[in-house]
């Protein structure tokens, strides 16, 4: 969820996920595409060079993706769940009770968190996430969800 000063919201789990991943990038994928493009070229004539033409399209896909970690996070701040006036937010476990009666247990995550939409987990970005954002114990509100519009009470934040 960006904040009105652009930044991206982000768990220490999503951070940690996504510096552990440029990490890998960096260090370990570039090096062997690199590695590949280099033994390519000394096959000669690059034209008609299939495996030069493919780690070529692999090196770009990957700088893209480094790319793409940097900027976030460089724009990102880690929140963390604390409990109080600010209601749920990113990192909150929150129990919520449906019009049913029924009570689930949910961990809002980040935008960017690779747990997102695993069985506990509510993206911050989502409809369910969006809505429950900022909600205090005992509040009541609507969501529309793919089945239709549900009513949520938040039983408990921690």
């Amino acid at each position: 969820m960006k904040k009105n000063n652009n930044q991206t919201k982000l768990s220490k789990q999503s951070r940690a996920n996504l510096e552990k991943e440029l990490k890998d990038l960096e260090e370990n994928q570039l090096p062997v595409v690199v590695e590949r493009i280099a033994k390519a070229r000394e096959q000669g004539d690059l034209s008609e060079n299939s495996e030069y033409k493919d780690a070529k399209d692999q090196q770009e896909l990957l700088e893209v993706r480094i790319g793409e970690i940097q900027n976030i996070l460089a724009n990102s701040m880690v929140e963390e769940c604390a409990t109080g006036e600010a209601g749920a937010q990113v990192g909150c476990k929150v129990t919520l009770e449906n019009d049913r009666g029924r009570q689930n247990t949910y961990t809002i995550v980040a935008e960017y968190d690779e747990s997102a939409g695993g069985g506990d987990t509510l993206s911050s970005v989502s409809p369910m996430g969006k809505a429950l954002l900022g909600k205090m114990e005992n509040e009541e509100f609507d969501v529309q969800v793919p089945a239709g519009a549900r009513h949520f009470r938040v039983v408990k934040i921690n």
